[in-house]
C-alpha cells in the first residue's frame, strides 16, 4: 500500500513540473494539423494505376507514380488541368497549402497481330473488308454452281455465277433476298455489294420440257392434267408458286397455261391459283362467280406510327353475305412517299394475330407493290374477322403528319365447304397514316442496366449522368466523386454500343430527336468482344433481329438478363429476344458488319 501511494504521490509531482514548464495546457489544446488533398488519376480511365492520392501537410514530401496498362503509351502530366513539362511518370513533388490534382495522360497504341482483350477494348480498325456470297439452288440438289458457296469477296468485284441444272431440271431465273429477279439466263455477271448476301438459282424439273401451245388447238395435248403447269404429271408445290409467279408478272420458262386455265373459262385468275394450290393438298375445287350483293369488304386501322419505327396496318375483313372461308387475296398496296413494307426479315410482309388460323399464309410481293397472299390449305380469313397486320416502316427521314394510301384491285377467293372457290372483287379502299415525332424511353431500374441510343446522332452523356453513379462504356468512363462530380472522359453516348449504367434508384431518362437508319451503315465489329447496341427499333426474336448478321459456330451474345450461342444454324439460350434501347457484349469470331433491323 505504501508503494503504491509512494507511485501516485511522484506522478502527481511530474504533472506539476510539466505544467509550470508550460508544456501540458489540458483547457487550451494545440491546433490540428491543416491537410490538403492530393488527387493522382490517369486519362483515359483504365490506361494506367496510380498512386500518391492522399491528405498531406504543407510542406509533406509525395512520391506521384502512374504505371501504364497494356498497349498505352504515356503522352504528358496535367496539374489542376493544366498540362506541365514534367516528362517522368515517378517523381516527387511537395505539397502545397491548397488541393491539388495530378493526371497521367495516356494514348492508345493499336497491337500488332493480337487476339482482342475485352478487359482493355479498343475502337476497331479499319479494314478492307470481304463478304460472303453464298449460292441456293431452289428446290435443293436441282443444280450445281462453278464456284463454292460463302466463298468471300471484296465490295465491288464483278462476279460471275453460273448454274449447271441437274438432269430434267430447266432453270428459270437468278433471285436476290428480296426475290427479285436478278437475270434469267443460267450465267451472269454480279457484282459484290457491301454486306453478306444470298443468290438463289430457282428451277423446275420438267424431264420432257413441254412447249407452249400454239396455232390451232389440235394439236394441243388434251392429256395435260388441270393444274400441272410445269408438266411433270403430278400436282405439287412447284405448280402454286409457278402459278403465284404468273400473277405477280413474273412468268416461269416451261409454265403451261392451258394446264394453268384450271376452269378453262379462258382466264388464268385467282381463282385457278387457290384452286391448284387446294388440288395439290387432295381437294377436288370448282370455280364459281362472285357473289352480286352485299359482298365482304376490308378496312384499314391502328395506322399510327412514329418516325423510323415499324407498325402493323391491320387489314380487317367483313365477310358481308358472303359465306366461306377467304383462302387467298390479291391487290396492289399504294403505301405514301417514305412509307415501305417491311418483311421482318421472314418473307412475310404481314402476320396473323390468330397464328392457329394463318399460321400456313405466304406473301409474295413485285417491285410495283401488287401482292398476293395464299394458304397451303383450307386455312385463312374467317368470317369472325381475324385481321390481316400488314407490316409497314416510316423513313427515318421522314416528317411528322398525316399521309394517304390505298389498296387497289382487291380480289378475294372464298372457299366454302363444297371446295367452291367464289371470286370476290372488290373497290379500292382508301386509308391514311399518322406519322408521330420519334422518341425513345429508358426504363432504369436501381443498379445495373446495360442500354444503348436509338438516335441518328450522338446524344450529351448527361441525359444519364443525373440518379447515376457510373457509365461505363467500352473505351471510356464516367464514374461519381463525392467531391468532384462525375469525373472521366466519356462526353457522349454513341448509336451502336452498348453502355453499362449504374442507377442510383429507378427512374425513366426520355431520348428525343431522330430515329437511327438501321439500313445505313452497320456496326463494324472486331474479332473478340464487343460492346454493341442499336441492333433493333422494335423488339424481336433473337433469330429474327440476327437474320442479316452472318454468325459463326460458337459466336455468343451476352445481355443483361440473359445470353445466347449460335449454333447448328440458330441462336438459342436464355436471351431469346432483341430489344430497342438494351445494350449487349457479342463475342465475334471473326471481323465483320453486324447489320441492324
Amino acid at each position: 500500500m505504501k508503494r503504491i501511494l509512494s507511485i501516485a504521490l511522484a506522478l502527481l509531482a511530474t504533472i506539476a513540473v510539466s505544467a509550470q514548464n508550460g508544456t501540458l495546457d489540458p483547457t487550451n489544446p494545440p491546433e490540428p494539423a491543416v491537410k490538403y488533398r492530393l488527387m493522382v488519376s490517369a486519362e483515359p480511365v483504365g490506361s494506367a494505376t496510380t498512386s500518391g492520392s492522399g491528405q498531406y501537410e504543407e510542406g509533406t514530401k509525395v512520391t506521384v507514380k502512374a504505371t501504364a496498362k497494356t498497349n498505352y503509351k504515356f503522352k504528358y502530366w496535367t496539374l489542376d488541368g493544366v498540362q506541365i513539362s514534367q516528362t517522368k511518370t515517378s517523381f516527387t513533388v511537395t505539397m502545397p497549402a491548397n488541393d491539388v490534382s495530378y493526371v497521367a495522360v495516356y494514348e492508345y497504341v493499336e497491337p500488332q497481330d493480337q487476339e482482342y482483350n475485352p478487359t482493355n477494348p479498343a475502337e476497331p480498325q479499319v479494314t478492307e473488308e470481304k463478304y460472303a456470297l453464298y449460292l441456293k439452288a431452289d428446290p435443293a440438289g436441282s443444280c450445281t454452281f462453278n464456284r463454292t458457296s460463302g466463298a468471300k469477296e471484296k465490295e465491288g468485284t464483278k462476279i460471275t455465277v453460273k448454274a449447271t441444272p441437274a438432269t430434267g431440271y430447266v432453270f428459270q431465273g437468278w433471285y436476290d433476298e428480296l426475290n427479285t429477279l436478278l437475270s434469267s439466263t443460267a450465267s451472269f455477271s454480279y457484282t459484290m455489294p457491301g454486306e453478306a448476301t444470298t443468290l438463289t438459282a430457282r428451277l423446275v424439273y420438267s424431264p420432257g420440257n413441254p412447249g407452249e401451245p400454239s396455232g390451232s388447238q389440235e394439236d394441243v395435248d388434251n392429256d395435260i392434267m388441270p393444274g400441272d403447269v410445269n408438266g411433270d404429271d403430278q400436282l405439287t408445290a412447284t405448280d402454286r408458286e409457278m402459278m403465284v409467279q404468273y400473277l405477280l408478272g413474273n412468268e416461269p420458262t416451261g409454265f403451261n397455261r392451258v394446264a394453268a386455265d384450271y376452269d378453262s373459262n379462258g382466264q388464268i385468275d385467282l381463282g385457278d391459283a387457290v384452286a391448284i394450290a387446294l388440288a395439290c393438298q387432295g381437294l377436288t375445287p370448282t370455280v364459281g362467280l362472285a357473289p352480286t350483293s352485299d359482298p365482304p369488304t376490308m378496312t384499314i386501322s391502328n395506322a399510327e406510327m412514329q418516325v423510323g419505327n415499324r407498325q402493323n396496318l391491320a387489314v380487317n375483313y367483313d365477310c358481308g353475305s358472303a359465306t366461306g372461308t377467304c383462302v387467298a387475296f390479291m391487290f396492289r398496296l399504294m403505301l405514301p412517299d417514305g412509307i415501305t413494307l417491311d418483311d421482318g426479315g421472314q418473307g412475310m410482309a404481314w402476320y396473323e394475330s390468330d397464328a392457329t388460323t394463318m399460321s400456313t399464309m405466304r406473301l409474295q410481293a413485285t417491285a410495283n407493290g401488287t401482292l398476293i397472299a395464299m394458304t397451303d390449305g383450307q386455312q385463312g380469313l374467317t368470317t369472325d374477322c381475324s385481321p390481316l397486320l400488314l407490316k409497314v416502316k416510316a423513313s427515318a427521314g421522314l416528317q411528322p403528319g398525316t399521309y394517304s394510301g390505298s389498296l387497289n384491285g382487291l380480289t378475294l377467293c372464298l372457299l366454302d365447304n363444297d371446295n367452291k372457290v367464289t371470286i370476290v372483287a372488290l373497290g379500292d379502299v382508301p386509308f391514311s397514316v399518322t406519322v408521330l415525332p420519334w422518341q425513345q424511353t429508358l426504363t432504369l431500374r436501381e443498379g445495373w442496366n446495360w442500354v444503348s441510343t436509338c438516335a441518328q446522332d450522338p446524344q450529351p452523356v448527361a441525359l444519364l449522368t443525373e440518379g447515376c453513379s457510373r457509365i461505363q462504356g467500352q473505351t471510356d468512363e464516367l464514374i461519381q466523386d463525392p467531391i468532384l462530380n462525375m469525373t472521366g472522359n466519356m462526353t457522349t453516348l454513341q448509336p451502336g454500343r452498348c453502355y453499362k449504367v449504374l442507377a442510383r434508384y429507378a427512374h425513366v431518362v426520355t431520348i428525343s430527336g431522330q430515329p437511327l437508319d438501321t439500313t445505313a451503315e452497320p456496326i463494324a465489329l472486331r474479332k473478340g468482344w464487343n460492346w454493341v447496341g442499336s441492333i433493333v427499333m422494335e423488339e424481336m426474336p433473337i433469330n429474327q433481329a440476327l437474320s442479316r448478321y452472318q454468325a459463326e459456330e460458337g459466336e455468343q451474345l451476352v445481355g443483361c438478363n440473359g445470353e445466347a450461342v449460335y449454333s447448328g444454324g440458330q441462336w438459342s439460350g436464355s436471351l431469346t429476344t432483341i430489344q430497342p434501347g438494351e445494350g449487349y457484349l457479342l463475342r465475334s469470331a471473326s471481323a465483320k458488319p453486324l447489320i441492324r433491323r
